[in-house]
């Protein structure tokens, strides 16, 4: 109302503001936004982000928190190159550090960091910064614009200066979360916009120490995102998509891949960054191997697969933090190989079944000793009536490839001659999926069955003769049916009679197969110490990869060629790794290959069917098909 007044306090001043001094302007000189330029030889600033508003020129503090959309630009200037970033301040006190990136109740700060460049190649790219979340930055007579309430953006202008100021300690990096130093560090100061000689007085070294050592502070003891997952979490969980915080261990260039690690799992994890590929060059400028990383909004396609993740949204993180300090405890308790089990401390990142090596091979079934997601325990196989066991993706002859992971193995009792068909055994044929059972129950040494839930019917079945033909057509998948399999060989061409014959191990940076125990036999050890194969990588895990020989049933001049490779283990009902490490696993896994191949023995009409995709590949000399290998993929049960 017309009588309202407001007193105003701040640091030992009053002012008392009524509605006249307001519409007058009459107010003290504290209560303006400070001015730009030098005043008594030095600069004044804002004290929190929170006080800007549109339409200003202002000088202020604020702490890096990650790089942003689109990554590297040009703008109109076209001697000048730049990137955008997200910044913070004590204005964000009062949230979860988690929050910081998503919360609606305070606007987002972004910050546009102009250098001199004529282009985005080579050391332009090369030029713009990459910092560290945490970092303390310095800016003067940067432009604000506002974009609605939510965003709140910082251009820079002809005159603004950027500056970084970094601890002498070299980011002080230490990985335990002792509390920082009020006392230090010391700072020294590099301009980010290419100035020659920014300005550090004694209270820009005080005020790059408060600000680190709250930031620090608040990290060493919060998560930096609410969306975070390890990377079991990733390839496990629903849906496959969030936040990471990684060690790199390796970076390609040429491939636009990162190889990642977390402590999570014990293979490393290949991250694809992509879009754009100003911004892939901008950040394969800047990192090594052995830096941390967050990635945001990291999309996962399941276990072998690489994951997918936009350049511009990699930021690199101190390892002081608490995210990075956890995942380092994890990676030095995958590898503490000098302490005795029973005196290392559990290891709150690792599944159930890494804690207890005993239990890695049990359980068989489609999941074998995979990974469990983070904090839940591996998950029993249900006990229904009956049996399915899914089949890994199989890539097929004739640069067709063919999917077993909705292929199944159905065991039947053995049949003697003359004895009624399957159906009148109680046996559902093939094409329709009987009731699962137990994997007790399947370990049979009758005969097994090959099915696929994508046959609808009988009817829907491809013959082998007809594949050729449909591929000329441009026909890529297939389900195919009334078929034997005559044998198996495994992945260096020998006959694959016995399971272990057909794992091997499938390096995850070139693709070279090599036998499963070129390291030894224990294979985990080797992958915890990092141990070269042959090729001269380290990264590698076990797969089942195999020929599956087929005839058509009824025309037996029809043959065809079935390539699988299945790191999961559903064609057998165990993973490799169990399978190598586990009799009880192998024994499972062995039956069900010996079903396969006596099914062809027994004169009973064949309910063999499996899905199929067709791979390009080169033709044969002779113009027939040839059959190339195709990686596994699970399409779905």
């Amino acid at each position: 109302g017309a009588g309202t007044v407001v007193n105003i306090f701040r640091r030992g001043k009053h002012v008392r503001i009524d509605e006249l001094a307001l519409k007058a302007g009459f107010l003290p000189d504290w209560m303006h936004l400070p001015p730009t330029k030098q005043i008594g030889g030095g600069y004044s600033y804002i004290r929190y982000l929170s006080t800007l508003r549109g339409d200003v020129d202002a000088n202020l503090w604020c702490i890096f928190w990650e790089n942003a959309k689109p990554g590297p630009f040009q703008p109109t200037q076209r001697d000048k190159v730049g990137i955008n970033v997200m910044v913070v301040d004590k204005s964000f006190d009062h949230l979860p550090c988690d929050i910081w990136s998503s919360t609606k109740d305070m606007p987002e700060y972004s910050l546009q960091i102009l250098i001199p460049g004529n282009s985005l190649c080579g050391s332009g790219l090369a030029s713009l910064p990459f910092l560290c979340v945490g970092d303390i930055v310095r800016i003067h007579r940067i432009r604000v614009w506002q974009k609605q309430q939510r965003w709140m953006n910082m251009l820079c202008q002809k005159y603004s200066a950027v500056s970084h100021f970094e601890p002498v300690e070299a980011e002080a990096h230490t990985t335990t979360r002792e509390q920082p130093n009020p006392e230090g560090p010391n700072f020294v100061c590099r301009s980010l916009t290419h100035a020659e000689h920014p300005t550090m007085a004694q209270g820009d070294q005080d005020r790059a120490r408060e600000l680190q050592n709250w930031v620090r502070t608040r990290l060493s003891n919060e998560r930096m995102s609410m969306y975070l997952k390890t990377i079991a979490e990733l390839m496990h969980g629903a849906p496959q998509k969030g936040d990471l915080i990684v060690k790199v261990i390796d970076v390609s260039l040429a491939d636009e891949m990162l190889t990642v690690e977390d402590g999570s799992t014990i293979e490393p994890l290949r991250v694809e960054v992509r879009e754009t590929v100003e911004a892939v060059g901008w950040l394969f400028a800047h990192i090594e191997p052995g830096h941390w990383l967050k990635f945001r909004d990291v999309e996962c396609h399941g276990p072998g697969f690489p994951a997918r993740a936009h350049a511009a949204r990699v930021s690199r993180v101190p390892t002081w933090c608490r995210d990075v300090v956890e995942r380092t405890e994890a990676l030095r308790g995958m590898r503490s190989d000098d302490i005795p089990a029973a005196q290392q401390a559990p290891n709150p990142f690792l599944p159930s079944w890494r804690e207890d090596p005993e239990a890695a091979g049990r359980g068989g079934g489609a999941g074998g000793a995979g990974l469990a997601p983070f904090g839940r325990a591996k998950e029993e196989e249900p006990e229904d009536e009956g049996v399915a066991l899914a089949a890994p993706l199989i890539g097929f002859a004739g640069s067709v490839a063919a999917d077993a992971a909705t292929t199944e193995v159905v065991e039947h009792p053995p049949v003697a001659a003359g004895a009624a068909a399957p159906e009148a055994h109680g046996v559902t044929p093939a094409f329709r999926l009987p009731p699962r059972t137990t994997h007790a129950a399947t370990a049979g040494a009758g005969p097994a069955q090959l099915a696929t839930s994508y046959a609808k019917s009988s009817d829907s079945l491809e013959r082998l003769g007809g594949v050729g033909l449909a591929a000329e057509r441009g026909v890529r998948c297939h389900v195919l049916g009334g078929f034997d399999v005559e044998g198996v060989t495994g992945p260096f061409g020998g006959a694959g009679a016995q399971i272990l014959d057909l794992v091997c191990a499938h390096c995850s940076a070139c693709g070279h197969n090599f036998a499963w125990n070129v390291l030894g036999t224990d294979v985990s050890d080797a992958k915890r110490r990092r141990r070269e194969l042959p090729c001269g990588h380290w990264a590698f895990r076990l797969e089942f990869r195999c020929c599956l020989h087929l005839r058509d049933s009824a025309d037996r001049a029809e043959t065809f060629e079935a390539f699988v490779a299945d790191g999961q283990g559903e064609l057998f009902g165990a993973a490799p790794q169990a399978v190598v490490s586990d009799p009880s696993a192998r024994l499972q896994a062995q039956r069900r290959l010996d079903g396969i191949l006596k099914s062809a023995e027994h004169p009973r009409p064949s309910t063999h069917c499996i899905a199929v995709y067709r791979s390009d590949g080169l033709g044969d000399a002779s113009g027939a098909q040839r059959i190339t290998h195709c990686p596994a993929m699970i399409v779905g049960a």
